[in-house]
């Protein structure tokens, strides 16, 4: 079969997930073999046997793989990649807004104006040990690499680029969880309470609900 599902690791979460993906072999009428080898851009099965006809279309009718106007890493990031990966995938509003976050404070001003194709793995390393000089921690580098890392990423997925640079994370281990004992959370409640009842709200759907920081932030 042409389309298929493997387990990939996910940029932005470290975690395995399944993708839909297409491979297809074509023999042209020269004799010479492409390989066509991508992520569906919808991951559904339905979507991807239908993206799948439409590179078989594309192939077939000579379409596949010539020049496509190039957009910029802003044009990209704030137009296509943005409805379609984070609106599309039903991003978190934290998500939303770290992503936003991110592209504002360090990304716009740096590769905003640059074509998505002129991104290589040298301007990233430039850029990482930029960050690496402000005195960023790895972890905070890593995110800001990520969010750097899909749009491009994405734009080889369906066909923009021809390949994403390689990025680079730093390797991090995982901090030390630290609990807190049930007289430590009382005492918190207590003064949750005296400092009025967002913050009493706040601390209540941490510590009883379970929800992230970044979560709770999001409410509104």
């Amino acid at each position: 079969m042409s389309v298929r599902r493997e387990r990939r690791k996910d940029l932005e979460t470290g975690t395995e997930r399944g993708f839909w993906y297409v491979d297809i072999k074509w023999k042209a009428p020269d004799g010479s073999v492409t390989r066509v080898r991508k992520v569906s851009p919808i991951q559904t099965k339905r979507s991807a046997e239908e993206y799948e006809r439409q590179v078989r279309e594309d192939l077939l009718m000579g379409r596949y793989g010539r020049r496509k106007e190039i957009p910029t890493f802003k044009e990209w990031f704030n137009g296509r990649y943005w409805q379609e990966w984070v609106v599309g995938r039903r991003n978190k509003p934290s998500t939303v807004e770290g992503k936003l976050s991110v592209y504002k404070q360090h990304l716009e001003a740096r590769f905003g104006n640059r074509k998505i194709d002129e991104i290589k793995v040298g301007d990233i390393a430039a850029f990482r040990a930029s960050l690496v000089e402000k005195g960023l921690t790895d972890k905070t580098i890593n995110n800001i690499l990520a969010v750097l890392s899909k749009p491009l990423h994405y734009a080889a997925d369906v066909d923009i680029i021809p390949k994403a640079p390689k990025v680079g994370l730093f390797k991090v281990e995982a901090p030390e969880i630290e609990f807190w004992e049930f007289e430590q959370y009382a005492r918190l409640l207590v003064e949750a309470e005296r400092q009025g009842a967002t913050v009493f709200a706040a601390v209540c759907l941490a510590g009883e609900a379970g929800l992230r920081v970044g979560e709770i932030k999001a409410l509104r």
